[in-house]
């Protein structure tokens, strides 16, 4: 063997080893799963010496693999759809838990999103699955910009990275597990102090109120008369204490078959009077074959009303209020939206925290109650706008209820 060969030999052997030890640096460095997953197709680019590396987790459902770090890609790369397990080839990856040639992606009939490959300039792929515990949880894809035949040997470095990367991955997702139960746990803490301290002051200031309210109605009508607001003022700290209540109790729901549909549009009969005097505009658009839902049906029915409120007074002047629900196959999709003054990125980050509220004399308990109320379902809650053009609210209630 001529010195150069020896040379560039030892040369790739290096390379090898270094991308292995930066990969067993990140396993024992940073838990921040964004990080990890960038540095990872950071180093297989390097090593594997590829145009694209693309690394796709599969989802909860093991239906879906989604993109979730890319380098070297064009945006429309990164954005591309998430690829159903049994329709694409990296899915057969996923399924047969070994890695997957392909010479010429073009020439490939089962390969998905054509013409972006064509675009990228996407010839051969080498995928690899990163394996924990005997289960795939995602893939490794690197691609050349010519024909290329991979070898055994480069097959098996990317493996290897592979498997130090799923532990590195793996590790992430732990962290961030502990850290949210972590929350939750400070929380339940928080409410449990929270209730006694509810409960407490609940008595404390009802008992006069009512006295008050009492001597109001034994008042002369004449002297009655001027008083009214008074009462209103009473009727208003009454409320505020129901809401404190309601955010510091933590009743568990009482579990039934919810029709969702059926649901809001009780919500909607509750306010329609109110959507008259402000002129505001109902478009609603109900999946009419939605799946029965187990849940709650006062819970979820307060989360719609709550909701439905925020964004009728949204839009004091009028406006459109739209509603949308539809089965997205795991869960049921809600959306309520509004065309009213919209929403701030700072009041977007921190809406759902106790007592944060735009509006005047409110207590701000509303939306985390609502979103403690889609978590007790197992669901998640989003909001989406910006000042000016409306505010978007999204709940997903999975069909399966996880208990």
């Amino acid at each position: 063997m001529e010195n150069s060969q020896i040379t560039d030999a030892l040369k790739r052997k290096a390379d090898e080893l270094s991308a292995l030890f930066n990969i067993s640096k990140i396993i024992t460095g940073t838990l921040n799963l964004e990080d990890v997953l960038r540095q990872i197709v950071e180093e297989a680019s390097r090593l594997m010496n590829t145009k694209i590396c693309s690394l796709m987790l599969l989802n909860d459902e093991g239906t879906e693999l989604t993109i979730k770090a890319v380098h070297g890609g064009s945006e429309d790369y990164v954005q591309k759809p998430p690829l159903k397990v049994d329709e694409s080839l990296v899915g057969q990856v996923v399924k047969d838990k070994k890695p997957l040639l392909v010479l010429d992606v073009l020439k490939e009939k089962g390969y998905r999103h054509l013409d972006l490959a064509r675009r990228e300039g996407l010839h051969s792929l080498l995928s690899v699955p990163l394996m924990v515990k005997g289960k795939a949880i995602g893939v490794i894809n690197v691609y050349k910009s010519t024909q290329y035949e991979f070898t055994e040997e480069e097959v098996h470095l990317l493996s290897s990275l592979a498997d130090q990367s799923a532990i590195a991955i793996e590790n992430a997702r732990l962290y961030e597990k502990m850290v949210t139960l972590q929350e939750e746990i400070r929380r339940v803490e928080k409410l449990g102090v929270l209730g006694e301290l509810a409960m407490e002051m609940a008595h404390e200031i009802r008992n006069p109120l009512t006295i008050i309210k009492m001597l109001l109605y034994a008042l002369p009508v004449d002297d009655r008369k001027d008083l009214t607001v008074i009462e209103g003022e009473i009727d208003r700290i009454n409320k505020i204490v129901s809401q404190f209540l309601n955010y510091a109790r933590s009743e568990g729901p009482q579990w039934r078959d919810v029709d969702i549909n059926q649901t809001l549009d009780n919500t909607l009969l509750l306010v329609s009077h109110r959507l008259n005097r402000q002129k505001i505009h109902l478009e609603k658009e109900a999946d009419p074959d939605l799946p029965f839902l187990k849940g709650d049906p006062d819970k979820i029915g307060q989360v719609f009303l709550n909701l439905v409120i925020n964004a009728v007074e949204a839009m004091p002047e009028g406006g459109t209020l739209n509603i949308c629900t539809r089965n997205t196959g795991q869960h049921i999709l809600v959306e309520i939206a509004d065309t009213g003054q919209g929403i701030s990125q700072e009041m977007k980050e921190k809406i759902f925290l106790p007592f944060v509220t735009t509006k005047k004399g409110g207590l701000g308990l509303g939306l985390p109650i609502v979103r403690r109320i889609v978590e007790e379902h197992k669901g998640e809650i989003s909001v989406d706008g910006q000042e000016g053009h409306g505010t978007t609210f999204r709940v997903w209630f999975p069909l399966e209820r996880g208990i």
